[in-house]
């Protein structure tokens, strides 16, 4: 793939996109949890402080969860069609029960109540 060519003005670059703190990491954009491998070659990278890299991969990590399960209407159903998020839930067992305890069903519909702050980061 052809890498696209960054025309940001240099003045913008060197600190964390997200809080304008230090820049200590590069944040994918999209994130890989969204994506399967391989994974495209010219994926952008973003600036970003060590703290909100960490905090925004704990929310895309809950929200790609979140959506495989609602696409497949369980969690298990979820695992099976896709192996990152199985890997993801089997190491994180705590976030598998709150994506399980997000999941209602009343007279044979099934809906989903997410958490509001980790889908709104």
């Amino acid at each position: 793939m052809q890498r696209i060519e960054d025309f940001a003005d240099e003045r913008n670059k060197g600190w964390c996109v997200h809080c304008g703190g230090p820049m200590e990491t590069r944040d994918h954009v999209p994130s890989r949890v969204f994506l399967d491998e391989p994974y495209p070659e010219n994926l952008p990278l973003l600036p970003s402080c060590l703290s909100c890299n960490n905090s925004f991969s704990l929310d895309e990590e809950y929200l790609a969860c979140l959506i495989e399960a609602a696409k497949a209407g369980s969690i298990d159903k979820a695992c099976a069609d896709r192996p990152k998020i199985a890997r993801i839930l089997a190491h994180t067992p705590a976030l598998k029960a709150r994506i399980a305890s997000a999941r209602l069903e009343s007279a044979g519909n099934i809906s989903w109540t997410p958490e509001e702050s980790r889908v709104q980061k």
